[in-house]
């Protein structure tokens, strides 16, 4: 009779154990629901991410990480990630570390970029994208109603003195051009914006093809028409 009590309570027990484990399987199997984000507003630049650290060093160096739902504006660069790590001694010269989807919007620079990572240097003046073997940094460049996308592994750009923006690229390229959409329309800027990349809307700016570079290893000289289009690539 014992036996029987004692078998029957091993089975209640072992029953119990597997309904256990299941919920537990269940529960780690869903992702986690978006934490909360938080706002901080610090010298002309507005932070957000769920978590958010900031610091100043005893030799005056600021130190910035957002990390989760991260998001930085810049006057109206707007710039956001999975991690945000930034540092600076003056705001000027603002170098920005990005990691995980990352998206770049310059009204100034009539701009925007997406890449798994990017180098951004405002002293510089200068912005490295980095793309994966899956998908690659992707590039648009506004001019009047046209956009030009550049796709390539890595995308290499650069603000000159003289407000001429030299882009090149490492690896294989793909160029396409379309007509612009309201999709593509930027915030309608105020006077005195800023984003610390461009200082204001020019007419250099404009980004004649023989500007776009390919490399590989060594800079060429050739002009981008002398290389495959995306509608003229091979599949």
């Amino acid at each position: 009779m014992c036996n029987n009590v004692f078998s029957a309570c091993l089975s209640i027990l072992f029953l119990l154990l597997l309904t256990l484990s299941g919920r537990a399987e269940d529960s780690s199997s869903k992702s986690d629901p978006p934490g909360e984000v938080h706002t901080l507003q610090i010298q002309g630049m507005e932070l957000k991410g769920e978590e958010i650290e900031y610091k100043i060093q005893q030799d005056g160096k600021h130190q910035i990480s957002l990390r989760g739902q991260a998001e930085m504006q810049i006057g109206v660069l707007a710039v956001e990630a999975d991690l945000i790590q930034a540092a600076y001694t003056d705001t000027k010269d603002l170098v920005l570390d990005l990691n995980g989807q990352v998206s770049i919007v310059s009204p100034l620079s009539q701009l925007r970029a997406r890449s798994a990572e990017a180098m951004f240097d405002f002293g510089a003046k200068s912005l490295s994208l980095k793309g994966t073997e899956k998908e690659p940094a992707q590039l648009n460049r506004y001019n009047s109603s046209i956009v030009t996308q550049l796709d390539a592994p890595e995308i290499q750009i650069k603000l000159s003195e003289n407000v001429i923006m030299l882009i090149k690229s490492q690896g294989p390229i793909e160029i396409s051009e379309r007509n612009q959409t309201p999709a593509d329309d930027f915030p309608v800027l105020q006077t005195g914006s800023y984003d610390l990349f461009g200082n204001k809307p020019s007419s250099n700016f404009d980004l004649p093809a023989s500007q776009f570079t390919p490399v590989n290893g060594n800079t060429l000289s050739a002009p981008v028409q002398e290389y495959p289009r995306k509608n003229q690539l091979k599949n």
